[in-house]
């Protein structure tokens, strides 16, 4: 693997997660979804046919999910 297929995945990742949180943040999703996405992403790379995703549910059972943090959302943008 080399960095172009590395930066293949995290850009696949990214494209599959249709939601912002964290420092993943996309203007067409601005709002986080825990229904949806309170998971792990799990990318693997195959050299044959590129990037596939995987997901493993989140261990909430120590630690609730956090409340959404207005500060994040609805605030202006770079540039």
């Amino acid at each position: 693997m080399n960095l172009i297929d590395l930066a293949e995945t995290v850009v696949v990742g990214g494209i599959a997660r249709t939601e912002s949180r964290g420092a993943h943040s996309r203007t067409d999703y601005p709002v986080r979804d825990d229904q949806n996405w309170a998971r792990h992403t799990m990318a693997h790379y195959d050299d044959g046919a590129g990037p596939s995703l995987d997901y493993i549910p989140v261990n909430i059972s120590k630690y609730p999910i956090p409340h959404n943090r207005s500060i994040y959302y609805n605030t202006p943008k770079w540039g």
